[in-house]
């Protein structure tokens, strides 16, 4: 059962959605789930679901049974609607996981990558950093004012005493300069 999941006890404790519908009867709901609990499950395990994820995914339709709204049509063929729901959860499962990242082979890339010596190393971000420090002057203080402080446009120019068309080319002037230095330092072979 995943953490947080509704359990059968969480559905019998509330009411169903709709206005004034009334909780599910309990001895009828018991019923139902001792009566069709090991054919779902076996329905589920023939669908592949392993047994842990089987009990989970039988609980849950039972739970979705259980919360279905008052004004829902009634169940012709109960085995049948218990089925479908069930291979709907697990259908949806699967989509889920197949979204997620497998762990075990992540962990696996994360400590292959880990074991290089340059791993954590950011050569562009490194390059950055020598780059702004090699920037001079009204661009270098264009760029920090602006990229690293916020300083808008306005304030920019009265504070450079530059035209608004000045500050939007000397910071164009600047980031220019920027990239051709970070794309000369990258490309340099590392030692």
């Amino acid at each position: 059962m995943r953490p947080g999941s509704p359990t059968l006890g969480d559905a019998l404790a509330r009411p169903a959605a709709g206005a004034g519908a009334a909780p599910p009867n309990e001895p009828e709901l018991a019923a139902l789930v001792q009566q069709h609990q090991a054919p779902l499950w076996r329905y589920l395990r023939l669908l592949g679901a392993d047994p842990a994820e089987a009990d989970d995914l039988v609980q849950e339709t039972f739970v979705q049974f259980a919360l279905r709204p008052a004004g829902k049509a009634a169940v012709v063929d109960l085995a049948a609607f218990l089925r479908g729901t069930a291979r709907h959860l697990l259908l949806h499962s699967r989509r889920r996981a197949a979204r997620q990242v497998p762990a075990r082979d992540w962990v696996l890339a994360v400590d292959e990558l880990a074991a290089r010596p340059d791993a954590f190393a950011d050569q562009r971000l490194t390059a950055l950093r020598a780059c702004l420090d090699a920037l001079t002057g009204r661009a270098r203080q264009a760029v920090e004012w602006h990229h690293l402080e916020g300083v808008a446009y306005p304030e920019l120019a009265a504070r450079l005493q530059l035209g608004a068309e000045g500050v939007k080319s000397l910071l164009a002037r600047a980031r220019q300069l920027l990239r051709d230095c970070i794309e000369r330092r990258t490309a340099e072979p590392q030692p």
